[in-house]
């Protein structure tokens, strides 16, 4: 078998293109296992893993004209207190990991592409997350939702709200009677 194809583009041209991505150490884009959580934050996309319930991955930094890129060595271990991921958000460039029973956070900008942090470290650009509570957390993930006085969500003792100074206070009394029920939305007025 054989395949013709017209080279339109002359050496001199070909030498002034992009080189291959992964030139000068960019981590190369290879699929990771992708979990049913999922939040955007720091210019980056933020994931749970299918295979580790306690790691949090994340994309390469959002770039205009490129599709999210990820690579396996970004991953964010949380400490497995709490059960596996319930829920991912973020709120003031901070990242909110959600366990059925205790609430972590981590913050920073990241590695760069090629998996060096800003302080020159590899692939520690996020600060070690950080026990917000460890006696209540998310029980359904569709119940967060962003506020102008924090994150609201659902846990085993109802409605609660994680304020901006992080703290977890008792929200949902006057609805309580609705706590047996599945919340498929929540929606800020």
């Amino acid at each position: 078998d054989t395949v013709s194809f017209n080279d339109r583009m002359s050496d001199a041209d070909l030498i002034l293109q992009e080189q291959l991505y992964t030139v000068d150490g960019i981590l190369s884009n290879d699929p990771v296992p992708l979990g049913s959580h999922v939040t955007t934050g720091k210019n980056r996309l933020f994931f749970t893993d299918a295979q580790a319930g306690s790691v949090v991955r994340y994309s390469k930094r959002l770039a205009t004209g490129f599709g999210a890129e990820f690579a396996p060595e970004l991953q964010h271990d949380v400490d497995p207190l709490g059960g596996d991921i319930t829920a991912l958000a973020t709120m003031d460039d901070v990242v909110f990991v959600f366990k059925a029973g205790a609430i972590f956070a981590f913050n920073g900008d990241g590695p760069f592409e090629n998996g060096l942090s800003t302080s020159g470290g590899i692939v520690a650009g996020f600060s070690a997350s950080q026990l917000i509570t460890s006696d209540v957390g998310c029980t359904d993930p569709s119940s967060i939702v962003l506020t102008p006085l924090g994150l609201m969500f659902k846990s085993t003792k109802g409605i609660r709200l994680l304020t901006r100074s992080r703290e977890v206070v008792p929200v949902g009394d006057p609805v309580e009677s609705y706590n047996a029920q599945t919340v498929r939305r929540a929606t800020v007025m």
